[in-house]
């Protein structure tokens, strides 16, 4: 009832004296058997909206003086405050966390697909963030080897005349930012097994 009309209006409600209050009857035999006299209802709200109500009960009545309606509403915005921004921190929280999720699934699959996958960056250096390990068996090298930046072109392409053929050609198909020079068909193995 107290808390129904503090969320209803978003005001300090109080009742000074809750054996005679009347619009408090359906609850006073309640109320006066756990010794409550006065209550003061204080809304815990934002700048939008009301989300709780404290409710607070005192055992003498005409209990809430102006000075402690001052300290109780300062007490009422800090909690709201408090818990508003727990709230807060918990949902910047969540999609970072679906995120991390997705993440793993993401390289769980990549992990076990059967075929070579890499993330890298080609310009100005081949520097690999993420292969799975068939992708070194795919060009018949090792991780180990691909490691350095830019040891992917001696790594894979043992003649010096192709390497730098392919190399520039791959560059050049980077930077034109045209997808379709971007895509190689089939990848052809240029080392021989190890």
């Amino acid at each position: 009832m107290i808390q129904n009309r503090v969320a209803v209006q978003g005001e300090v409600s109080i009742f000074k004296n809750l054996a005679t209050d009347m619009i408090l009857t359906p609850w006073r035999e309640e109320a006066l058997k756990r010794d409550y006299t006065s209550v003061i209802g204080l809304p815990l709200k934002t700048s939008s909206n009301i989300f709780g109500v404290l409710l607070i009960y005192a055992s003498e009545p005409d209990t809430f003086d102006t000075e402690e309606l001052i300290l109780l509403t300062e007490l009422a915005n800090d909690l709201a405050y408090g818990i508003s921004t727990l709230r807060m921190r918990e949902e910047r929280k969540r999609p970072e966390v679906v995120l991390r999720e997705k993440e793993a699934f993401i390289r769980a699959v990549m992990d076990n697909l059967p075929i070579g996958i890499a993330v890298n960056s080609v310009d100005p250096t081949v520097q690999f963030e993420y292969m799975n390990d068939n992708f070194p068996k795919y060009y018949r090298t090792t991780k180990e080897k691909l490691a350095n930046p830019d040891a992917f072109w001696d790594a894979i392409y043992e003649d010096t005349a192709f390497r730098e053929e392919i190399r520039k050609r791959v560059l050049d198909d980077c930077a034109s930012g045209n997808p379709d020079r971007m895509y190689r068909h089939q990848a052809r193995r240029y080392r021989q097994a190890l």
